[in-house]
């Protein structure tokens, strides 16, 4: 295997993993959750805007059908009280 292909591979196992966190971050609630989101956010969107520049299905780089706008954005938000 050449070295592109396990950077490839890399890259996919790596927004997997980013994926399967921001899920869980969504699901949170408070203000270090919401930052949590907001980081997943900026970059598995990059992401999903390079590979449409690119062509590439966001299922071939380990995103499958996770939308970043409709995942992260629009996740639930608690705001806490100040004391």
């Amino acid at each position: 295997m050449d070295k592109n292909a396990k950077c490839a591979i890399i890259l996919e196992q790596l927004l997997q993993a980013a994926v399967e966190a921001a899920r869980t971050a969504a699901t949170e609630s408070g203000e270090f959750a919401e930052g949590k989101r907001f980081a997943y956010y900026d970059i598995l969107s990059i992401a999903k805007e390079m590979a449409e520049i690119e062509e590439i299905e966001t299922s071939e780089i380990g995103m499958l059908d996770f939308d970043p706008d409709k995942e992260l954005l629009n996740a639930p938000c608690e705001m806490t009280a100040a004391a």
